[in-house]
């Protein structure tokens, strides 16, 4: 994660790198590593940290860190990348504290449903439920949940991430 070197690596070895290590699903990861590193080295001098000075709100961390197809933000991240780095970041006390809505995933999803939080009524069986709007959504609702009663995001992260991480293998799909 040295991005001084990884700015310059011939995108081909860490694709090797990731595939040996069963990373490998997709070819263009290793173009956007190597794409990130450069654009955070230009524009952080190569520290996460930086990206987070004077920022105190997740819509300020969108601005900085999801590609808005223009050159902005970091290849492949949107909103659930946006609150990953800021979790890990936060976690262990990089950055400064701001409520953040937890990295909304298809784990996320289906714990969501499965314990009612987020309903369909009755929408036919097998209808997509993974959309931009019901991500939407569960991000707010999670933030919310946080800000109105004041529970850490970490934590709520924490308790959310492990018992989706423990669910999925016994989803029925899986």
């Amino acid at each position: 994660f040295d991005c001084e070197f990884a700015k310059d690596v011939d995108p081909t070895a860490i694709e090797e790198i990731l595939r040996a290590n069963g990373l490998g699903f997709q070819k263009t990861v290793a173009q956007q590593w190597v794409e990130n590193s450069r654009r955070l080295h230009e524009r952080f001098d190569g520290d996460p940290r930086k990206i987070f000075e004077n920022v105190d709100s997740y819509p300020a961390s969108q601005e900085l860190i999801q590609n808005d197809g223009k050159g902005n933000g970091f290849i492949g991240f949107q909103e659930k990348m946006t609150s990953m780095i800021i979790y890990y970041l936060m976690d262990e006390e990089l950055i400064e504290r701001f409520n953040f809505p937890i990295p909304v995933d298809l784990h996320v999803l289906r714990v969501s449903i499965a314990n009612e939080m987020i309903t369909f009524g009755d929408v036919p069986h097998k209808t997509n439920l993974f959309t931009k709007e019901t991500l939407a959504a569960l991000r707010t609702l999670y933030l919310q949940y946080a800000e109105d009663r004041n529970v850490n995001p970490l934590r709520l992260c924490d308790a959310v991430w492990m018992l989706s991480e423990s669910s999925c293998g016994r989803h029925p799909g899986n």
